[in-house]
């Protein structure tokens, strides 16, 4: 029984136990000479000291940031956040995410290490810290119930990329515009049609600065030579950003006010759109005068109207510019993946469906790395389509709003509007996702076309594969 207790520990206080005040700072005081004392206690050199040989290359400010409104400061200790190595070498030995230990691991493990001198703290001590680390870091738990009744836990998207944003480790490498290359050596996310054309009109890139101005699409644009055009997108192309613009249609009434309209057929490639450098526009919608000294914004008294079967009146300026007020938007799509996991060798004991998300806008060598996947949300009692609702609200409610975050390659706060590029996963769970039948078991695997086989030996044969493959051709 006695054993069990100390395995079991928390609230067995063993003689040289330290508190949670000695092991984490709360106020966030200098700590180095609590991590001196630890070690000099039994004698011998720290192999984790900061001064030590092994360890004069890490930074933990290239690990940990923070953002300056959020009234917390660094200390002076290399272990910031934590008060010293020995919470820091706890919390790595906890894990996070999926790779957790159990309450009694870590205390047997904990056991092991205080026959070697080494002293670790308490389960509830890395417990507190990890807390703590949620705080400062803007990551919460969104809790839900499905509507089944299956208990919902997820990450904050908000949080998670306010983190991405937040670490210049990412960001410096992170594309927000989508990138034309007619085709040729496409080999990222960027370079996709449906990032550069396929979005539809609230979800594609909104805005572009040039200079201190801020243009945003389906606004009225000056140009140097005096013109005015209305941008439909903004893209880059041979690492210069370029806009698609259509031609502005211009109606005198009795009164001198003016009408504004565009063309009804504003896809990518459509005729009546220009292609013109962003460094050609000259004025803002806001800023361009007419003729008579009256602001344009005035006499066309913010309307512009689409010309098309069913008319269409948009209100000027875009919603965007006055939820962004005078800020940088940042286009941040996201791919979204789920599968069944859970690590065993065998297929069977995949209880856990998980979901996870990474930044289109990385190159794939990076978005490949373990390090930029972010964990979601996972489940062993839950469906997928359950785990996919409060991520999907989520991100309805981020992709229409927004929200406010620090960018460190800007060094100042930007507007984030995160929109979903992809879903990635097997079979099973686009069928899942889709609901449809899964490809391999059913005869007529597709709710659109009429591909389908009168028995499963007939999906075998060389006349149905003739007929997948007539149906998947391009054309």
């Amino acid at each position: 029984m006695n054993n069990d207790k100390e395995a079991d520990g928390d609230d067995v206080k063993e003689d040289g136990e330290r508190s949670f005040t000695d092991f984490y700072n709360v106020n966030e005081e200098d700590s180095e000479s609590n991590s001196s004392s630890t070690s000099s206690e039994h004698g011998q050199t720290n192999r984790f000291d900061a001064n030590s040989e092994t360890s004069s290359e890490f930074k933990s400010e290239e690990y940990i940031f923070q953002e300056s409104e959020s009234g917390l400061h660094r200390n002076s200790s290399c272990y910031y956040p934590f008060k010293n190595k020995e919470i820091m070498i706890g919390c790595l030995i906890a894990g996070c995410t999926r790779s957790l230990l159990s309450r009694k691991t870590y205390n047997h493990i904990r056991l092991v290490m205080r026959l070697c001198d080494v002293d670790l703290p308490s389960w509830k001590t890395v417990q507190s810290a990890k807390s703590h680390l949620q705080k400062i870091s803007h990551c919460k738990d969104n809790m839900s119930v499905s509507v089944i009744g299956n208990p919902i836990t997820t990450l904050s998207i908000q949080g998670l990329l306010t983190q991405e944003l937040g670490n210049p480790i990412v960001c410096k490498y992170l594309e927000f515009y989508p990138e034309d290359t007619n085709g040729e050596n496409v080999y990222k996310y960027s370079q996709s049609a449906k990032w550069l054309h396929q979005y539809p009109r609230d979800l594609r890139v909104q805005m572009i600065k040039v200079g201190v101005k801020s243009y945003y699409i389906y606004e009225p644009t000056q140009i140097i030579d005096g013109n005015v055009v209305v941008p439909i997108f903004f893209y880059i192309k041979g690492g210069i950003m370029y806009a698609k613009v259509c031609k502005v249609n211009v109606c005198v009434s009795s009164s001198s006010e003016l009408q504004l309209s565009i063309s009804g057929d504003l896809s990518f490639y459509a005729s009546d759109l220009k292609e013109i450098m962003v460094q050609d526009f000259l004025k803002p919608y806001l800023e361009i005068i007419a003729n008579d000294g009256r602001l344009l914004a005035e006499k066309c008294r913010n309307v512009l109207h689409v010309t098309q079967e069913k008319r269409e009146v948009i209100h000027l300026p875009n919603p965007w510019r006055v939820k962004a007020q005078g800020k940088i938007i940042r286009h941040v799509p996201l791919n979204i993946y789920s599968d069944d996991t859970s690590g065993n060798l065998s297929k069977q004991w995949n209880k856990h469906i998980s979901i996870y998300m990474s930044l289109s806008g990385l190159p794939p060598h990076f978005s490949n790395q373990e390090y930029n996947t972010m964990f979601v949300a996972t489940s062993n009692i839950a469906s997928a389509l359950e785990l996919c609702t409060p991520v999907v609200q989520e991100l309805n409610t981020l992709s229409s709003t927004g929200f406010w975050a620090f960018d460190s390659s800007l060094n100042e706060d930007v507007l984030v509007m995160p929109v979903v590029l992809l879903f990635m996963g097997d079979s099973p769970m686009h069928a899942e996702i889709s609901s449809t039948m899964q490809p391999n078991i059913s005869l007529q695997p597709c709710r659109i076309c009429c591909l389908k086989a009168e028995s499963k030996k007939e999906k075998a044969t060389a006349d149905y594969v003739v007929t997948v493959q007539a149906r998947v051709r391009p054309g």
